[in-house]
C-alpha cells in the first residue's frame, strides 16, 4: 500500500506500468507460492513424526524447487517482459516502466518464494505467529523505513523497486535464524520425551 501510495505521487504513466508488472507478478507469485505452500504439509506430518531429516530435506527441495522455478521464470521476464508488456499497453513509455519493474522485482522473484518457503516451513513447524511475525518485520516495517530513508535520500523509480528484492532478503535471513531455533528446541524436546519413556 505505501510502494503503490510512492508509486502514485508519479503519475498516471508510472501508475500504468506499475500495475501492468504487478499483474504479472501475480501469476509469477502463484506458481512459487504453491510449491511453498506444498511444503507446510509436509513439514508439518514430519514433525508429528519427529523426522527432523524429512524437514531439512523438504525445506531444502521446496527452495530448490522455487529457485529452478523463479529463475526460469525471471529469465523469461528478462528476455520477453517487453513483448508481454505491450500486449497490455501500446505505449511505449509505459511498457519501458513496467519492464523496468520486471527486470529488479520480476528477474529475481526467486528470492520472493524461498521467502514463501520458509515462511510456510514456519507454519509447519508450528510457530505461525513467528512467521506473522517476520512477514510483517520484513515485508512491511522494513519496506516503510527503506521508504522514509533510502527512497527519500534518492527519490527514483528504480530505488523505490529496490525496496522489494531487498526486503526479501532481510526476512529469508531472519527465517533462517528463526528456523534453525526452532529446530534446536524440537531437537531438545524430542531428547527429552524420550528419556521420559526410559523413566
Amino acid at each position: 500500500m505505501f510502494v503503490q501510495s510512492a508509486v502514485n505521487v508519479l503519475g498516471k504513466t508510472y501508475m500504468a506500468g506499475y500495475a501492468i508488472s504487478t499483474q504479472i507478478d501475480n501469476i509469477f507469485y502463484q506458481v512459487l507460492n504453491s510449491v511453498a505452500v506444498a511444503s507446510l504439509t509436509f513439514v508439518s506430518q514430519n514433525l508429528g513424526a519427529k523426522k527432523l531429516e524429512r524437514i531439512h530435506k523438504t525445506t531444502l527441495t521446496a527452495i530448490l524447487v522455487v529457485t529452478a522455478i523463479g529463475v526460469v521464470m525471471g529469465g523469461c521476464m528478462g528476455l520477453f517482459g517487453k513483448q508481454i508488456c505491450s500486449i497490455m499497453s501500446k505505449d511505449p513509455i509505459v511498457v519501458d516502466i513496467a519492464y523496468r519493474r520486471l527486470l529488479i522485482v520480476g528477474v529475481p522473484f526467486f528470492i520472493c518464494g524461498v521467502m514463501e518457503v520458509f515462511a510456510n516451513v514456519t507454519r509447519g513447524l508450528g510457530k505461525s505467529f513467528g512467521a506473522m511475525t517476520i512477514s510483517i518485520f520484513g515485508n512491511c516495517i522494513i519496506r516503510i523505513i527503506w521508504l522514509n530513508t533510502i527512497y527519500l535520500l534518492f527519490p527514483k523509480y528504480d530505488i523505490l523497486l529496490w525496496a522489494f528484492p531487498v526486503t526479501w532478503i532481510i526476512t529469508i535471513v531472519a527465517y533462517i535464524v528463526y528456523y534453525f531455533c526452532i529446530i534446536k528446541n524440537i531437537k531438545k524436546q524430542i531428547k527429552a520425551d524420550n528419556e521420559d519413556e526410559k523413566v
